[in-house]
């Protein structure tokens, strides 16, 4: 078989189309390898993974930052529940101490009381009424004075000390240890008729003052303190007391004062403290200025003095039972 040999025109037609394939193949191969739909595909994933990087950095500080709360949470707690401890161990301190202090007034009082029940009085009738006092106690009693004798069922009549007799007296000066004092008493009616011993039973009140303060006692019955709201009771040892005292303390001292004398319904006039009590006015002024301004007392002030106390307070109340005085 005969192939025809081919002709110009197709060698040049072939030639233009290997040239044109070349061509394309030169720019193919010129292209870059990232246009820009991939730096911008490239960039979005960047951003996506810091993002991400970011989120978990985040979520790392949040759970320390959850954990530090949740150690300073419980540290706090720690710390509540000991001062809540401490509080507590305060406060039964406190109570024990108050407790304590409670007992050892009330031995002191027991003491007191057991030395004032040592002075003893006993009614004789021999002939006519006789009132004997011993001091069975070691301790010297002093101002010891006959209240009252009653004549039980004769209540018209009134004691007194029986005239005409050595010791026509109701009070004696010092009574010491074992030492017995008599007094002589008879009675008078309501048109001065004399009585020597109307009846069988008799009570009598007695009161004397022994180291602890001053007493009272009916009978045998068991004896009572007497508070004192003058000079002659209270006054002298007090302002020994208070003279030798720091300023806060002379200050809860004179709240012991004024306390004692406002319970006893004693009319309380502050001007004349200063010589009741044998202390400088400008001492007292300023002990009751200390009260006034530490709230203890309700008081009236002019001039920068005290002029009147009303009352004192629950403070006041207080900072006494907390002192001891």
């Amino acid at each position: 078989m005969h192939l025809a040999a081919p002709s110009a025109g197709q060698f040049e037609a072939q030639g233009h189309l290997d040239q044109r394939r070349t061509t394309m193949r030169v720019a193919e191969e010129a292209k870059p390898l990232f246009d820009v739909g991939d730096w911008i595909a490239m960039g979005a994933a960047a951003v996506a993974v810091l993002a991400m990087a970011v989120a978990i950095w985040q979520a790392c500080e949040a759970r320390k930052s959850r954990k530090a709360t949740e150690k300073q949470a419980t540290t706090a707690e720690k710390a509540l529940a000991e001062a809540s401890r401490s509080a507590a161990a305060t406060e039964r301190a406190n109570e024990i101490t108050l407790l304590r202090d409670a007992d050892q007034r009330a031995d002191r009082e027991d003491a007191a009381v057991a030395e004032a029940r040592q002075v003893r009085g006993k009614l004789n009738n021999m002939g006519g009424l006789t009132l004997a006092v011993t001091n069975h106690g070691p301790a010297t009693v002093h101002d010891l004075e006959v209240e009252s004798v009653e004549a039980i069922g004769f209540p018209h009549l009134k004691w007194r000390a029986k005239p005409g007799m050595a010791r026509d007296r109701t009070t004696w000066e010092t009574l010491r240890f074992e030492e017995t004092v008599r007094f002589y008493v008879d009675f008078i009616d309501e048109s001065g008729g004399a009585h020597r011993a109307p009846g069988r039973e008799y009570y009598f009140t007695i009161s004397y003052t022994t180291s602890t303060g001053r007493w009272r006692r009916t009978g045998n019955a068991e004896p009572v303190r007497v508070e004192q709201s003058g000079p002659q009771g209270q006054g002298h040892e007090e302002s020994k007391d208070l003279a030798a005292a720091s300023e806060s303390d002379r200050a809860l001292r004179l709240l012991r004062v004024l306390a004692d004398r406002i319970a006893t319904g004693a009319r309380l006039n502050i001007s004349a403290l200063p010589e009741q009590l044998g202390l400088p006015k400008a001492d007292v002024q300023l002990a009751l200025r200390h009260l006034d301004e530490s709230g203890y007392i309700n008081a009236l002030t002019g001039n920068d003095m005290i002029q009147s106390v009303h009352e004192i307070t629950v403070s006041g109340y207080n900072a006494l039972e907390r002192s001891g005085f």
